[in-house]
């Protein structure tokens, strides 16, 4: 049950980006098209490659071990997206993180 509610979320989070894709292209970045139609392709060449590697790592792996691993990864490149970013909320320093990240 767990992985069944699981395996929805890479669909979910497609479809957000293919929406919210457009916008930011055209409000954050301002630029073109153009942009936009590269963007998208390498979204497209990024989603063969991941499916070729996962084929490949299948042969070697079990499925619910690639599952996890993969979703070890995500989270572990969430959490550094975090923590990159932490300076930028100042309202997320009560427990004074900032003062060991002040490298930026």
């Amino acid at each position: 049950m767990f992985l069944g509610i699981l395996s929805v979320l890479p669909l979910l989070v497609t479809q957000i980006f293919n929406v919210s894709m457009p916008g930011y292209i055209s409000h954050i970045l301002h630029v073109s098209s153009v942009s936009y139609g590269i963007t998208d392709m390498f979204y497209g060449i990024g989603g063969l490659v991941a499916g070729l590697i996962t084929a490949k790592l299948l042969e070697k792996m079990t499925k619910k071990n690639l599952l996890i691993d993969f979703f070890l990864i995500a989270s572990l490149a969430l959490l550094a997206l975090f923590i990159h970013n932490w300076r930028e909320y100042p309202h997320f320093d009560k427990w004074g993180m900032n003062c060991l990240l002040k490298a930026r």
